[in-house]
């Protein structure tokens, strides 16, 4: 229990509500299948806030030992450009902080910011809108004058001079856009007490709910979105799928079962679905199946507990050659690596490469997300 082995808590930063016995292992919070966690003794030793975070963390069915993680990288290994990528940016604030003075709150003031705002449950297209919201580097009328481009830096909806607070927050536009959300949602922005961008950003993402911090994520986007049609500026032309890349689902070859999985998150009421579907070479559907659990928010770890789930399934239906497709490339690409994965998702990632010695063949595909919709609706 002395261990850092819940995220967000480290040792020394909480007590339990019942007194807990410096040598007790983790294990003493497992049910006794030892798979998954006694919810109830769980909340009874712990905080809802730690509780919950408890009950995020997956369980290997399998078991196997303990492992270091590191936090800075995406397979939770350390390496010497981590370790330096980590000691520059500390460094870089320290050094925007004025002779180093109250530099440990400054960090963790810094670090808890942007943790919420890559945090934000929307595509990462959109996080990155929001980085260059923040950062001030969105290519805008101002901004491209200033950096001597030739364009106008009137704003195209009303003219005004064109920055990303008037742009997203302050023009008429923008404006009647947040009416029609805040019809829908229960979102204030506070734009009286806006002093720029970056601080109005950070602001409401600290007191925003994960549903409002998206809401506004996804309404920020689709303002530059239609910003950018409305420039003077030649469009692009669209991208076209190369005729390989075909958004219809194609059978397996005989004798090979092909199962489709996706994942469903529900962040307003902490719930995630999981659906798969396996058919077989003449499109006939063998069985599927549809599950909900409940706490879970990582879009990577939904991805990987619902893959986990559709081969425990097929396993027991009595499968013996299965393709398993997924629209999460990442997910495809942790499962198909050789190098063990530390990171949140490796006990669940562990399982899953220990389930195909169950089959004769198992092979996993990525797919586009046309060609998982079965698999996509069972999941919602």
């Amino acid at each position: 229990m002395e261990d850092n082995w819940i995220p967000g808590f480290p040792p020394g930063t909480f007590n339990s509500i019942l007194p807990i016995p410096a040598e007790t292992s983790v294990q003493f919070l497992l049910a006794k299948s030892l798979v998954t966690w006694d919810e109830n003794l769980v909340r009874s030793f712990f905080a809802d806030p730690i509780a919950e975070q408890i009950l995020q963390v997956p369980i290997s069915r399998f078991g196997g030992d303990d492992f270091l993680s590191w936090p800075h990288d995406k397979l939770g290994t350390y390496s010497v450009k981590s370790g330096y990528n980590l000691t520059r940016s500390e460094n870089f604030f320290s050094s925007t902080s004025e002779k180093g003075k109250g530099l440990a709150s400054n960090i963790q003031v810094q670090e808890k910011e942007w943790k919420a705002l890559w945090s934000v449950n929307c595509p990462n297209k959109m996080k990155i809108v929001l980085w260059r919201f923040v950062h001030d580097c969105l290519p805008t009328g101002f901004q491209l004058v200033r950096c001597h481009i030739p364009a106008e830096d009137g704003c195209f909806f009303c003219n005004r001079t064109e920055r990303v607070e008037h742009l997203f927050l302050l023009c008429p536009f923008a404006r009647s856009v947040w009416k029609g959300v805040k019809e829908e949602f229960s979102v204030r922005l506070c734009r009286k007490d806006m002093v720029n961008g970056r601080q109005w950003m950070f602001d409401f993402l600290a007191h925003a709910s994960k549903l409002q911090a998206t809401v506004v994520a996804i309404t920020l986007w689709h303002i530059w979105e239609a910003r950018n049609e409305h420039c003077s500026k030649p469009k692009p032309s669209p991208r076209r799928e190369s005729s390989s890349s075909t958004l219809i689902w194609t059978p397996p070859p005989a004798g090979v079962v092909a199962v489709n999985v996706d994942a469903a998150l529900f962040p307003s009421i902490r719930r995630m679905g999981m659906g798969f579907v396996a058919r077989n070479h003449l499109g006939k559907c063998m069985f599927a199946g549809n599950e909900q659990l409940q706490g879970f928010s990582e879009p990577e770890l939904a991805e990987a507990l619902a893959i986990r789930r559709a081969l425990e399934v097929c396993r027991s239906e009595g499968c013996l050659s299965i393709v398993l497709a997924s629209d999460c490339l990442s997910m495809v690409n942790k499962i198909k690596s050789t190098a063990q994965d530390r990171s949140r998702v490796g006990t669940v990632i562990s399982d899953i490469k220990s389930l195909p010695s169950g089959f004769t063949r198992c092979s996993f595909l990525h797919v586009r997300r046309g060609m998982n919709v079965a698999a996509h609706k069972l999941a919602c």
